[in-house]
């Protein structure tokens, strides 16, 4: 699928930041999406040449397979054989905020220091909770290969991201495959 300019989007430098710290905020109430580029591109691509018909309606990409943000910190943790522990947010918060300089998100700081910050998190859920019918039906109806599920494509992103150096894994991926 499509490559992820990984090392600058705030998505991947949040769980490189929880990955680093050791500890993520409790955020098992954020249902995350992601759809891969390329199933996006061929949906849109075959809906311009073959739907004539769609009346200016309005499609929210996504699919109804989410996974929670907890759950994705967790597997990814567990993936690259790194402990990781899920803490209430204002404490998270002051770890991230003595992390310093070699942290990911330290570029990113000044998005976590006010009491709103775990705005910033709930953010990553938003798209979630569009309503994606229109999406749903239009991709049925042409018939395009069907979508991997996240839980089928998160070990594929991990290990990718390792094999870049992205994420360190304290032992080989040989051994957990």
């Amino acid at each position: 699928t499509g490559i992820l300019r990984y090392e600058s989007d705030h998505f991947m430098l949040f769980i490189k930041a929880c990955l680093q710290m050791g500890s993520a905020p409790e955020c098992d109430d954020l249902p995350i999406n992601i759809i891969p580029v390329d199933y996006m591109a061929k949906f849109i691509v075959h809906d311009v040449l073959y739907n004539k018909n769609d009346n200016g309606r309005v499609y929210n990409i996504r699919t109804d397979d989410c996974l929670n943000l907890q759950d994705i910190i967790a597997y990814t943790a567990g993936r690259v054989n790194q402990k990781i522990r899920f803490i209430p947010f204002k404490k998270w918060q002051a770890e991230l905020i003595h992390a310093g300089t070699k942290n990911a998100l330290y570029p990113l700081l000044s998005l976590y220091l006010d009491e709103n910050s775990r705005n910033t998190i709930e953010a990553y859920s938003d798209i979630a909770k569009l309503k994606n019918d229109v999406f749903t039906d239009s991709y049925r109806k042409l018939a395009l290969q069907t979508i991997p599920t996240i839980k089928q494509r998160l070990p594929v992103y991990t290990d990718f991201l390792v094999k870049h150096g992205f994420f360190v894994c304290t032992m080989s991926l040989s051994n957990i495959l």
